[in-house]
């Protein structure tokens, strides 16, 4: 598969958003994608 340079930086900087956010999630205990799912 190839990748334009502009894909290239999209991927890397969307891997990097969601391993930030699944370290906030593993930290507090909530998703910082859907905090209303934890909400019961």
């Amino acid at each position: 598969m190839d990748l334009s340079p502009e894909d290239a930086k999209f991927l890397r900087e969307l891997q990097h958003r969601m391993l930030r956010e699944a370290i906030i999630e593993q930290q507090t205990g909530m998703s910082a994608i859907d905090p209303l799912r934890y909400k019961r």
